[in-house]
């Protein structure tokens, strides 16, 4: 399946999104060697040098674009990158400033 959805799926559609994400994620979680560099090689067609996230905004209060930054805990661990650091404190702060309901709960 893994291999099908990478041959079929061309990375130009790749979006930094919660499905493509997720995808990705199930992906990495496979364990065999030849998917080892896969959440890195994604993120890193997103990922810019100074950790913005490309097609990414803060102040959209998307929730679904939170999903995808799963995948920068694992590859900060692997790499000590900081940019990947940076792209994680970037998620952090949509978390702090995201809008909620009256109960507490995040806004969607």
């Amino acid at each position: 399946m893994a291999d099908s959805v990478l041959q079929n799926y061309p990375e130009s559609k790749w979006k930094w999104h919660y499905e493509h994400g997720l995808v990705v994620q199930a992906i990495a979680a496979i364990g065999e060697s030849r998917f080892q560099d896969v959440d890195r090689a994604w993120v890193d067609r997103f990922v810019t040098a100074d950790g913005e996230i490309r097609t990414y905004r803060v102040g959209e209060f998307n929730l679904d674009q939170i999903n995808p930054g799963k995948l920068l805990f694992s590859v900060y661990r692997r790499t000590g990158d900081e940019r990947y650091a940076a792209a994680i404190r970037l998620l952090r702060k949509q978390m702090r400033e995201q809008p909620r309901t009256p109960s507490g709960g995040y806004w969607h």
